[in-house]
């Protein structure tokens, strides 16, 4: 189950009920938070102390 959900222009992000960040979409700039391409369904992203904090679609 998903919880909220945020959305930019070409990519969106979700953080599950169970607190796991799930991405997809566009992933120019690594904007995902993923390495490589673009992903077409929601992808587990590793969260680390670095990417921990607010993330601001855009």
């Amino acid at each position: 189950m998903m919880g909220r959900v945020v959305a930019g222009y070409y990519h969106t992000c979700t953080i599950a009920q169970s607190g796991h960040l799930y991405c997809w979409g566009g992933n120019n700039d690594g904007r995902l938070g993923l390495s490589g391409a673009s992903r077409a369904a929601p992808t587990l992203v590793a969260l680390t102390p670095r990417r921990t904090g607010h993330h601001a679609p855009g």
